[in-house]
């Protein structure tokens, strides 16, 4: 069958793209807990962490040296 090479594929690659979005998640969560640090913030999820836009005006102030 022509579309079981197909559908195999597709699956390996949807499961390449999660992992790939997670490492990306990841490692910018890192960069962003970096540019926090001196402010003495942690960032868990940026979705969420973000929201209110408090620790994101923090991240913005910290890497301009502004305060």
């Amino acid at each position: 069958m022509e579309s079981e090479p197909l559908n195999r594929q597709q699956s390996l690659s949807s499961r390449s793209h999660g992992e790939w979005l997670q490492i990306q998640k990841t490692t910018f969560t890192n960069w962003v807990n970096e540019g926090l640090r001196p402010r003495g913030i942690t960032v868990d999820d940026v979705r969420t962490d973000f929201a209110d836009g408090v620790k994101l005006v923090a991240l913005v102030e910290s890497l301009t040296r502004h305060r």
